[in-house]
């Protein structure tokens, strides 16, 4: 039973990181501390991506801490020395959002491989205090047009500890042996 339980994880948790470098994207800083007035620049940043032809994301943040400047093209697509089309996006800053930013090369080229900022979030502080600045409905597309998987750090954990309960169930309910 042990050595099924080691095959299995070895599967599951090291054969993927191992063989595919997994996309990560990232804000940084991913939390502001304000003052009245302060501007304040927010990247978001792509690494280990393979053939990244295009992009989209939203974003969140306190509105009654920051109000959202400006969304401008990050340096990574255009680092391929190809065309770019970008669209910044729609800032709400009753709501704290920016929705539907998105980057894409034109033509039918490769994708750009590697790491870097695809886009930086420009934000003005309202009032003293701390706001973070959240990512979310990440979609990565490659030169195909085929989505990329974007992992979830807490999808990990679940399957993780559904297969560390899963064992620990089954080891309860073995039979002894005669």
């Amino acid at each position: 039973m042990l050595a099924v339980s080691l095959v299995l994880f070895s599967i599951i948790f090291l054969s993927p990181l191992l063989v595919f470098a997994i996309p990560i994207v990232s804000i940084q800083p991913p939390v502001l501390t304000t003052g009245v007035g302060n501007f304040f620049d927010v990247f978001v940043n792509i690494s280990n991506v393979t053939d990244l032809f295009a992009y989209q994301f939203d974003i969140s943040f306190d509105p009654t801490i920051l109000s959202a400047v400006n969304v401008a093209e990050g340096s990574f697509l255009l680092s391929g020395g190809f065309t770019t089309s970008f669209f910044p996006g729609f800032i709400d800053n009753t709501a704290g959002s920016i929705t539907f930013a998105a980057g894409s090369l034109i033509g039918a080229i490769p994708g750009v491989s590697g790491s870097g900022t695809l886009a930086t979030l420009n934000f003005e502080g309202l009032t003293l205090g701390t706001s973070s600045v959240n990512l979310s409905n990440v979609i990565l597309l490659d030169s195909s047009l085929s989505f990329m998987a974007v992992p979830e750090p807490a999808t990990i954990i679940l399957l993780g500890s559904g297969l560390v309960g899963g064992l620990a169930f089954g080891k309860r309910f073995r039979k002894p042996k005669a």
